[in-house]
C-alpha cells in the first residue's frame, strides 16, 4: 500500500509542476532526459508536453524513439507517422520509419522513408541507405544515383565502395567491379572476402590464372573460406593431379555445413 501511494503522490507531483511549465520547457527537459536515457521520466515529460499543446510535434518523434527503444515498434511506428512534414524531426522520423519497414522486409516502404532524410539530411551514410534497399528491388539505375549523391560527401570510404562493387556484380559489369575489389585490397590486404570477390571477376573476364592466384591467396590466410573453397573446387574438378585437393576441400566444407560461421554484415544496411 506505501508503494502504491507513493506511486501516486510521484504522478500528482509530477502533474502539478507540468501544469506550471511550458508545453516547450516540457519538451526540453523531456529530451534532456531522453539523452541520459531515463525513458520513464522522459515519457512523462514529453506525453505532458503534447497534452499541453497538440503542435509540440517533436515530442512524438522523442515518445517514438522511446518505444522503439523498449522493443514496441508498432506504437513506435504510429508516434513517427503523426510527425507532420513542416516539423523539424520529421526527415528523423521518415529515417526511424525506414528501418522499421526495413525490419518488416518492405523495401519499397523503406526507400522512400530513407530518401526523404537523405534529401532533408545528405550524407554519405544517408543516400548509401538508400540504396542499399533499392538493389534487392533491382532498380538499379536509381541506386546508382544514390550511391553518386552519396559520393559526394566522402572521399575513399570503403562501405562505399563495397557497395559499389555489389552493384557492379549484380549488373554483371565485372571490370568496374574488379576495380572497386582492387581499391579495397590495397588499403586492407587481408580482406578475404573482396579477395574471392576479385578472383571472381577476374574467372568472369577469363583470366583464370590470375584468379587462382587470389583464391589461392586467400585460403593462405582463411583456409576455411567456404566461398573460396568451392570455386577452386569447381576449377581443380577435372584436373586429374589434383584429387586429393579437391578431396580436402570437400572435406572443409561438409564440416563447414555441420558448422556454419557466423553470416558478414552487409555495408549500408542497418
Amino acid at each position: 500500500m506505501r508503494i502504491v501511494a507513493m506511486t501516486v503522490l510521484v504522478a500528482v507531483a509530477f502533474s502539478s509542476t507540468a501544469q506550471a511549465e511550458s508545453a516547450w520547457t516540457l519538451l526540453e527537459k523531456g529530451i534532456k532526459s531522453f539523452q541520459k536515457k531515463k525513458y520513464d521520466r522522459a515519457e512523462q515529460y514529453l506525453t505532458a508536453a503534447r497534452r499541453m499543446n497538440a503542435k509540440c510535434y517533436d515530442a512524438l518523434y522523442y515518445l517514438g524513439a522511446i518505444y522503439q527503444k523498449r522493443g514496441d515498434h508498432k506504437t513506435a511506428e504510429k508516434a513517427y507517422a503523426k510527425v507532420p512534414k513542416d516539423a523539424p524531426t520529421f526527415a528523423l522520423a521518415c529515417g526511424r520509419l525506414g528501418h522499421i519497414a526495413l525490419k518488416k522486409g518492405d523495401f519499397k516502404a523503406a526507400e522512400e522513408r530513407f530518401t526523404v532524410l537523405a534529401k532533408a539530411q545528405p550524407t554519405t551514410n544517408s543516400w548509401m541507405q538508400v540504396a542499399a534497399v533499392q538493389m534487392p528491388q533491382e532498380r538499379y539505375k536509381e541506386a546508382e544515383a544514390s550511391i553518386a549523391e552519396a559520393a559526394k560527401f566522402s572521399k575513399g570510404n570503403l562501405d562505399l565502395t563495397e557497395l559499389k562493387a555489389r552493384l557492379y556484380m549484380e549488373t554483371k559489369r565485372f571490370p568496374e567491379a574488379l576495380k572497386c575489389y582492387t581499391e579495397i585490397l590495397e588499403k586492407i590486404p587481408v580482406d578475404s572476402t573482396a579477395r574471392y570477390l576479385r578472383g571472381y571477376c577476374l574467372n568472369e573476364l577469363k583470366r583464370s590464372r590470375e584468379a587462382l592466384a587470389e583464391w589461392n591467396k586467400v585460403l593462405e590466410k582463411d583456409p576455411w573460406h567456404q566461398m573460396t573453397l568451392g570455386a577452386l573446387i569447381q576449377a581443380y574438378e577435372e584436373d586429374a593431379g589434383k584429387e586429393e585437393l579437391v578431396a580436402e576441400y570437400q572435406r572443409r566444407i561438409e564440416i563447414l555445413k555441420k558448422n556454419p560461421p557466423k553470416v558478414r554484415r552487409v555495408s549500408g544496411s542497418k
